[in-house]
C-alpha cells in the first residue's frame, strides 16, 4: 500500500508534529505504518460515525491512536490522539482526496 500523511494549509503533517514531541513512540507508530504498507488492516476499527476514517489502535503506554483514510491502495494518515473524544478530522480532509 501507498502511504501518505496528511498536511495542514502549512504543510505541516500533525503526526510528525506530535512525534517530534513524543520521541519515544516514534518507534511504535512507524511499526504500525509499516504494518499498513505491508497490506495488513487488521488492527484498524472503521469508525461508524466518521464515514472512511479508520482508527489504528497501538497497546503502548496510555493507549495510542493513529487515525487514518483508505482510499484503494492508498493510505493517508491523518493524525494522533490519545483519546477519540478529543480528536476532529481536519475540516479540508476532502482536498486530499
Amino acid at each position: 500500500m501507498d502511504i501518505k500523511y496528511y498536511t495542514d494549509e502549512n504543510d505541516v503533517s500533525p503526526l510528525e508534529k506530535w512525534l517530534a514531541k513524543n520521541r519515544a513512540a516514534i518507534p511504535k507508530v512507524f511499526t504500525a505504518v509499516e504494518r499498513l504498507r505491508s497490506g495488513n488492516t487488521s488492527s484498524v476499527k472503521w469508525l461508524s460515525g466518521r464515514p472512511g476514517i479508520g482508527e489504528y489502535k497501538i497497546n503502548w503506554g496510555a493507549g495510542l491512536r493513529v487515525y487514518l483514510m483508505q482510499d484503494g491502495d492508498e493510505i493517508v494518515i491523518l493524525s494522533r490522539t490519545g483519546k477519540i473524544t478529543t480528536w476532529t478530522p481536519p475540516k479540508n480532509i476532502g482536498l486530499i482526496i
